[in-house]
């Protein structure tokens, strides 16, 4: 009787086990929305290599004052997401100048399939050419097809 009941609690425990290391299922059929419109994420943008990024879509830009709103949408819903927004050190020698940027989106290994809608707000003051009111400088965002004309103010 002390083995069959020593071999049962070894069985609920690998059981146990077993289900809390199991990974949720894929549902290809259908695709779950999730909205984020209680606030923007706000983060500051920086001169730095533009790294590489996981997978997103960009919606929608618009500029108000020093900040950038992006829209855009991602995979996952089973953890955190990050963001960052990098700018090349260089600036192409154009009339106002140029600068490559990058939106760099860490998914920290969150591979779930839920589409995320969410808004950004990114302060793009460090990616003026100069910090002077009035400065003109157009952002080359990647991922994005149109040219984004920013006034530093």
């Amino acid at each position: 009787m002390k083995k069959f009941t020593s071999k049962i609690y070894l069985f609920i425990s690998l059981f146990c086990i077993v289900i809390s290391c199991a990974t949720p299922k894929k549902n290809s059929d259908k695709t779950t929305v999730i909205e984020k419109n209680q606030n923007y994420r706000k983060i500051k943008a920086k001169i730095g290599e533009l790294n590489n990024s996981d997978p997103f879509d960009i919606k929608n830009i618009e500029m108000q004052n020093n900040t950038l709103l992006i829209s855009l949408s991602y995979t996952g819903g089973c953890g955190e997401h990050s963001f960052e927004m990098i700018g090349s050190e260089s600036l192409l020698k154009t009339n106002p100048p140029k600068r490559k940027v990058k939106l760099i989106h860490k998914n920290h290994e969150d591979y779930c399939k839920k589409i995320i809608n969410e808004e950004i707000s990114v302060f793009i003051s460090d990616l003026s050419c100069t910090k002077m009111k009035g400065a003109e400088t157009i952002l080359l965002l990647d991922g994005w097809d149109k040219e984004i004309k920013y006034i530093y103010k």
